[in-house]
């Protein structure tokens, strides 16, 4: 970026995203911030109207924000993704105990645990689980702990909100923003959404 445009300007920021907005630059122009993927969908609404509206707090008059949503879709789709067949969205899920087992001394033994993704029509949003096959009390070492699960007990890993169009209006509106501009595959199974400060 900084050998096809010398003018642009760079302020490297180490840390979590929320918190990386305490330490912006002062603005010398106009600014794009940009929050692509669909990481949004992570948090709950709440959440997410919160992160939102510290974005619009930094946002002046001709700034932009690019948000990157995943579109609300047939259930079957949804559910397809989570659950697919060469098994990435499990291994993705399993890693969780892996790192516990890794980083913590746990003893999760991973084939004893059932990934779970179900699409929660009313929240509009995937849920994912990772459901002991049966009864058993994992010790986890560095925290000096013992967690018994009953058979059938899950242990909630993420969440992903999928967004139709009233939801994403919703969203802006309750964060001080206006939707300027949606750019989409031609499913509109995702999108980009160009935000501004409401007037």
């Amino acid at each position: 970026l900084a050998a096809d445009h010398p003018g642009l300007r760079f302020h490297g920021l180490a840390g979590d995203w929320g918190d990386a907005l305490d330490h912006l630059p002062e603005p010398t122009g106009p600014r794009a911030f940009t929050f692509l993927g669909s990481s949004i969908g992570n948090l709950t609404h709440r959440e997410a109207v919160g992160f939102l509206r510290r974005i619009a707090a930094r946002m002046d008059r001709g700034d932009a924000l690019l948000l990157g949503v995943d579109r609300t879709k047939s259930p079957s789709v949804i559910e397809a993704a989570y659950n697919d067949g060469e098994g990435v969205t499990e291994a993705f899920n399993k890693n969780l105990l892996a790192r516990a087992n890794r980083e913590l001394g746990a003893e999760f033994p991973l084939h004893r645990f059932r990934h779970r993704a179900v699409y929660d029509r009313a929240e509009e949003r995937i849920e994912m689980r990772l459901e002991s096959r049966d009864m058993r009390t994992v010790p986890i070492a560095g925290l000096d702990l013992e967690v018994t699960f009953g058979a059938g007990e899950t242990i909630h890993t993420e969440w992903s909100h999928k967004y139709s169009v009233g939801t994403l209006t919703d969203l802006a509106t309750s964060a001080g923003l206006a939707i300027v501009r949606v750019y989409s595959d031609p499913r509109e199974w995702f999108s980009v959404l160009r935000l501004e400060r409401a007037r």
